[in-house]
């Protein structure tokens, strides 16, 4: 069977939530023996245009490129049709004319559109091609989550409602065009139905890498904590609430004990990390090529993510590496297995994150009792390889 890949950036190498899925669906299914082909709607203009060496095993590549246009020229026009920015900014009527000619030529039996940026091309797949929205999460629930946050402005609150109810609508109606939608959890199933969504839904979460699941902190036993992630974005304000209200309450208790922060930042944030790197016990480790390297630095995670749509990737991850993870009840919505006090800890609030994380480096015993019960969880339940039937299912059913 033949799968076309259709995404908004290359899906190699898999540094982030979007691409992960992608990335390790292609994989498989290449594995299970059908031929996959990848095409990138690129409006960044910053896809290669040759398949990097771990993606040969694609069998057709392609990139159309947005014509590039002004951000308020965006604005103006998605306001008029009343879309969403990004939905706008990655259209162009040139590269629905180009997809069209390649499904032609590729004649694929299924059309996989990753993540809600792409899912406007659906407009032209032939009735005879199955067509799948791999969205991973609802927009529409982030975006309720945004107006939930604190520190969100009433300009931003109204802005945010604004998109809202658009998003709202388009999830509503446009997903219906799809045989199947793709989401990593059942709370983002349950919240597409409860907007009016009447596609077919499938819930596959995303599994570990092989190489965390291959390998296990060598730290474990020191007083090392780690965040991981990026430092922009959503991210940024995580490690704010990290470095500025959770660990001064840890370090003052463990002055031996070190806060690992790995990932990349951007230039703009250079001077405040370089404020933050002068506080006792902090150490910014930088971007690093293999996930297991950035958990290797330590055998406690903070996950300060609340957020209760999609699967939060660090969380599963820190516990295959063995980790003891420390994060809120919505940290761990995407990871229905897990057991509070048994395969991780929950904090209620920001202020309860410290004597959490407090209580872990002091009792060696429990901190090694949820290393290993979190890693077993992984291990048994969150292998890619189990997840090929299901994705099967849902580009051939």
């Amino acid at each position: 069977m033949k799968i076309l890949y259709v995404c908004s950036e290359i899906p190699y190498p898999p540094i982030n939530g979007v691409r992960i899925p992608v990335w390790n669906s292609m994989q498989l299914m290449h594995q299970a023996g059908h031929e996959v082909s990848v095409h990138v709607i690129d409006s960044n203009r910053s896809a290669p245009s040759e398949l990097p060496e771990p993606m040969h095993f694609v069998s057709n590549y392609s990139v159309a490129s947005i014509p590039a246009r002004s951000g308020p020229a965006i604005m103006l026009r998605a306001i008029i049709s009343r879309r969403l920015f990004f939905l706008e900014k990655n259209w162009a009527p040139t590269a629905a004319e180009n997809l069209k000619r390649l499904i032609a030529e590729v004649e694929p039996d299924c059309i996989h559109f990753d993540v809600i940026t792409t899912t406007r091309y659906v407009s032209v797949v032939p009735k005879t091609v199955r067509a799948v929205a791999s969205i991973n999460d609802s927009f529409s629930f982030s975006l309720e989550e945004r107006i939930r946050s604190k520190g969100t402005g009433w300009v931003r609150r109204w802005y945010i409602q604004y998109q809202l109810r658009i998003a709202k609508r388009y999830e509503a109606t446009q997903y219906a065009k799809f045989a199947a939608v793709h989401v990593v959890s059942q709370k983002d199933a349950d919240y597409l139905q409860q907007i009016g969504c009447r596609s077919k839904i499938h819930v596959i979460s995303n599994g570990v890498d092989e190489d965390i699941l291959n390998r296990q902190s060598t730290r474990n036993n020191s007083r090392d904590v780690v965040f991981v992630g990026k430092i922009a974005g959503r991210n940024l304000d995580y490690v704010s609430e990290l470095l500025d209200e959770i660990w001064p309450k840890v370090v003052n208790s463990f002055p031996d004990a070190k806060l690992w922060v790995v990932g990349s930042w951007a230039k703009s944030s250079e001077a405040q990390v370089a404020s933050w790197s002068k506080m006792p016990g902090v150490n910014f480790a930088g971007f690093v090529e293999r996930l297991s390297e950035a958990y290797d630095h330590g055998g406690v995670s903070i996950v300060p993510v609340d957020k209760k749509c999609g699967q939060i990737n660090k969380a599963i991850e820190a516990m295959a590496m063995g980790h003891a993870v420390v994060g809120y009840r919505s940290t761990f919505n995407g990871i229905p297995e897990a057991e509070p006090g048994r395969d991780c800890i929950i904090a209620e609030t920001s202020d309860d994150i410290p004597n959490r994380v407090k209580a872990l480096l002091a009792d060696d015993t429990c901190r090694q009792n949820i290393q290993q019960n979190a890693r077993s969880l992984a291990l048994k339940h969150y292998q890619w390889a189990d997840r090929t039937k299901l994705l099967e299912s849902l580009y051939f059913e």
